[in-house]
C-alpha cells in the first residue's frame, strides 16, 4: 500500500511540469484574451498590475501546479464574478483559466 502511494506521488511530481508546458502549448492566447475582454474580466483585472482584482500573473502564481478547473472553481465561488460569468460561459472560463495559468511559467 505504501509503495503504491509513494509511486503515485512521484508520478504526480514528474507530471506537473509537463502538464503546465502542455497547457501553454495548447492555449490560443488571442482567443483567450478576446474571451476575457468579452466576459468583462479585464474591467477588474490586468495582466501584470492589481486593479479591483488581482493581476492575472498573481493568480497564475497562486494556482501554480493546479489545473484550470481549480482556478475556474475559485472564480465561480466569488459572488463578485456573477455578472461576468453570465457572459462568459464554462468553455470560455476554462480557456481564460488555462491562459492565466500559462502566465506563471
Amino acid at each position: 500500500m505504501k509503495r503504491t502511494v509513494i509511486a503515485a506521488a512521484v508520478a504526480g511530481i514528474l507530471v506537473v511540469p509537463f502538464h503546465s508546458t502542455a497547457i501553454a502549448q495548447k492555449v490560443d492566447v488571442e482567443q483567450a484574451k478576446s474571451a476575457a475582454k468579452k466576459g468583462g474580466c479585464l474591467n477588474c483585472h490586468d495582466l501584470e498590475k492589481k486593479k479591483v482584482g488581482p493581476a492575472f500573473k498573481d493568480s497564475a502564481a497562486k494556482f501554480k501546479g493546479k489545473g484550470a478547473a481549480d482556478l475556474s472553481a475559485s472564480v465561480k465561488s466569488k459572488p463578485i464574478h456573477a455578472a461576468a460569468l453570465k457572459q462568459t460561459g464554462d468553455k470560455n472560463l476554462k480557456l481564460v483559466s488555462e491562459w492565466i495559468l500559462t502566465l506563471g511559467n
